[in-house]
């Protein structure tokens, strides 16, 4: 045996390994039986499912979109009450949330990217956000005058957030659809509330916290920035 250590970003980490195995015969048995294998592996670990949607995904764009349409479907007929709708970090949540980062990766660098760097530029110039009594320091100003800075690049990043959505990859924009749709038919008050919980919460908040996560940001963030 090898001792090489697999990459667990990688969709081959989700067999033994050092085994060889062809992986585009692998993409078609996940493909075969309405894809209840692919989501059974999904199941399995909340690590898996960006491995399972990057195999579907060289065999077929389609497919992938297919698997997480389906454990919408599935996430939705299965809640019998409104409010524990897609909470928590369930299969349905995380297929989403490895289907958007799969998918979305260049979107969030492109959208986000001049937004973190002109708060980053901010703090570098010397001015400041915070907006806490308790933490303001001698150089910080006001909290009156750094609230209103904080309020005027929130609207910036939602202004070029929402006039984002014409660059958002199709694939993203479909399952929008989709799961809006289906959840209109059973829960018509919070069509709106569930796109904007996998948009912003899932997928938008998190680059924003953590920016070098996702390879959105080169250049080193201020302390403050971080904050």
């Amino acid at each position: 045996p090898t001792s090489q250590t697999p990459n667990p970003s990688s969709a081959r980490s989700i067999v033994p390994y050092p085994y060889e195995i062809s992986f585009s015969n692998l993409s078609k048995v996940l493909a075969k039986e309405d894809l209840n294998l692919a989501i059974a592996l999904c199941s399995a670990s909340q690590q898996v499912p960006r491995a399972v949607i990057q195999l579907l995904q060289e065999k077929s764009i389609r497919l992938s979109n297919l698997l997480v349409c389906k454990v919408i479907s599935v996430e939705i007929e299965n809640t019998r009450e409104e409010g524990t709708l897609f909470r928590g970090d369930g299969l349905a949540s995380s297929v989403m949330s490895a289907y958007g980062l799969f998918n979305g990766s260049q979107y969030l660098e492109q959208t986000l990217s001049p937004l973190i760097s002109l708060v980053n530029k901010h703090y570098q110039d010397g001015f400041s956000l915070e907006i806490d009594p308790l933490k303001l320091e001698p150089t910080d100003g006001s909290p009156e005058k750094n609230l209103t800075e904080l309020i005027q690049l929130t609207r910036t990043f939602l202004y070029k957030i929402f006039n984002s959505v014409p660059q958002l990859p199709s694939g993203l924009r479909e399952m929008c659809n989709h799961l809006m749709s289906q959840v209109e038919k059973k829960f018509p008050s919070s069509k709106y509330s569930s796109i904007g919980g996998f948009f912003f919460l899932r997928f938008i908040c998190p680059a924003i916290v953590s920016p070098s996560n996702y390879n959105i940001l080169s250049e080193d963030l201020h302390q403050k920035t971080r904050r």
